[in-house]
């Protein structure tokens, strides 16, 4: 393998496993040439996707959601509060006394999970940083789901099994709230991926790909 100087991205074409997108991208940065330690992340990724090649895994993205268009609802995850001492009335985010409006605000976001029916919910931190997105029903996850580390890279993506009865009632005695089924895949902080695992109606199957998360 030739050896590298400087900076930039290796890439090749991305492939899907199981709706999930594989980056097939590394980055590097050396004044000098790079050894056989900075290569091991280049390494790495190509071998798991030589091990889905030919375990037959790798394929186009032709899988679609069940679901119609869903809308998007946005969910803040915050602790509310609201006390009443001597006819005073006081309201608390995170712990935080702020006005009644604010209060009402945060509140108004908390409620999306009511109106999910389903939908495409993302939960955001206070300052409004993305923590986490995907397919819900109530507090039910089902469908495609995706976390974020702080600096906006992904963090985890996978999938939870979908309902394609359209009937809603009582999922999580059917077996059809949060279970996850597919390929999940954990990234550091840099986008690279670190540990790959599949689950078949919510139980992993043992085959595992990298790292166990």
């Amino acid at each position: 393998m030739q050896n590298l100087t400087g900076m930039g991205v290796l890439c090749s074409l991305p492939i899907f496993f199981e709706n999930i997108p594989i980056p097939l991208c590394t980055h590097f940065t050396s004044k000098k040439r790079l050894n056989n330690t900075d290569m091991k992340p280049i390494l790495l990724t190509a071998a798991l996707c030589l091990l889905f090649i030919l375990r037959g895994g790798a394929q186009v993205e032709t899988t679609k959601s069940v679901y119609a268009k869903l809308d998007t609802l946005k969910f803040y995850d915050v602790e509310l509060e609201v006390e009443t001492y001597h006819g005073r009335t006081t309201y608390w985010v995170d712990r935080k006394e702020v006005t009644k409006k604010v209060y009402d605000t945060f509140n108004y976001y908390w409620e999306n999970v009511d109106r999910c029916k389903p939908c495409f919910l993302q939960t955001l931190e206070k300052d409004g940083h993305l923590l986490k997105e995907g397919v819900q029903y109530g507090d039910c996850n089902v469908g495609a789901w995706t976390e974020y580390y702080p600096n906006g890279q992904v963090k985890l993506r996978g999938f939870y099994k979908e309902n394609d009865t359209g009937n809603w009632d009582e999922i999580w005695n059917r077996e059809l709230c949060s279970v996850k089924h597919g390929m999940w895949v954990l990234y550091d902080d840099e986008g690279n991926i670190v540990g790959m695992e599949r689950f078949i109606n919510g139980n992993s199957d043992e085959e595992e790909l990298g790292s166990k998360f």
